[in-house]
């Protein structure tokens, strides 16, 4: 068995134990908006599409330690950036430079849903889209190991 891995204040499962959601049996493409960075106060609030590069790709950047403070699962990537210009928009009082805010990641995340409210984006947290991802994955393996001839041990 794979560990889950820690990333701040959100656990996530290896890529590949952590599916995706299944509508008429395809796997969708969805998206995120993220909520990260280092325990001084800044925070950037980005998206992507794979959240376990990006937060490689962010910690490798980083002059300090980060962590994912919030994230905020959405349709796809064009969905994802118009949540994301939105908040933007939103929290532009404290903007340092780009993408990085110096404001509390709760307030950020409050920001950013009710940017999905007023764009009308339903928004799912993390923990939701868990609670989506792990049966539907669930039962792709077993339709697989059926459709295979496979011994099926849950």
């Amino acid at each position: 068995m794979v560990a889950r891995q820690k990333m701040g204040d959100i656990f996530l499962e290896p890529r590949h134990r952590m599916g995706v959601p299944v509508i008429d049996g395809r796997e969708e493409k969805l998206a995120c908006v993220y909520i990260i960075g280092p325990a001084n106060g800044m925070v950037r609030m980005g998206y992507c599409m794979n959240i376990h590069e990006r937060f490689a790709a962010l910690q490798g950047n980083c002059w300090l330690p980060v962590s994912i403070h919030h994230l905020a699962w959405v349709a796809d990537c064009r969905v994802a950036q118009r949540l994301q210009k939105a908040a933007h928009e939103a929290l532009a009082y404290a903007r340092i430079r780009g993408e990085w805010f110096m404001e509390n990641p709760d307030l950020c995340w409050d920001a950013l849903v009710g940017a999905g409210r007023l764009q009308r984006i339903p928004v799912m947290t993390h923990a939701e889209y868990l609670a989506i991802c792990r049966p539907a994955r669930r039962d792709m393996r077993k339709d697989r190991r059926r459709k295979h001839g496979q011994r099926l041990t849950c």
